[in-house]
């Protein structure tokens, strides 16, 4: 079990519709692709310029979720500072809508908190000596949706996975 419950990396905020809240994403369920809208999502997302981070913030108040925290970056003392960002939510998407879950309580063990907080240390930072590739245990990894988004990670990584 994690904190973590849905997450993406590397989203590009061009593909992003700010005026209707739509911070859409596709995650796989049982072999069957689904999208929902995680503008609501609670938790942190992380600002990068040229995939370095630059910021963290929170997403936590009842008034406001990672999408408007987000947008409110547009318009701040970060705006034209950022060309991507990244978000770890609390919240679940629900499979019967295109929303996501309120983000309910937890009950982890000491290990598995100490786990997921390196974890989300390691994808936000990706320390140079650290060795593996950290993953969020339990958590569903959401893809951007809005067309042909190709960022240089994404590049990067369809060499390194060439056979």
């Amino acid at each position: 079990m994690s904190i973590i419950k849905s997450y993406g990396e590397f989203w590009n905020p061009d593909a992003v519709d700010w005026r209707d809240r739509n911070l859409q994403g596709s995650w796989r369920d049982d072999g069957v692709t689904r999208e929902n809208n995680f503008w609501s999502a609670k938790g942190i997302y992380v600002l990068y310029q040229e995939f370095k981070p630059i910021y963290v913030g929170k997403a936590l108040a009842n008034s406001s979720g990672v999408g408007k925290r987000l947008a409110d970056h547009l318009t701040d003392r970060l705006v034209a500072r950022w060309d991507m960002f990244s978000w770890y939510s609390l919240s679940k998407p629900k499979k019967t809508s295109t929303a996501v879950a309120l983000a309910g309580g937890r009950h982890l063990t000491t290990e598995q908190m100490v786990e997921t907080l390196e974890a989300i240390a390691i994808l936000i930072t990706d320390p140079p000596l650290n060795r593996k590739r950290e993953t969020l245990s339990g958590a569903i990894e959401v893809e951007q949706v809005g067309g042909n988004i190709r960022t240089l990670r994404s590049y990067l990584q369809e060499l390194v996975d060439r056979p």
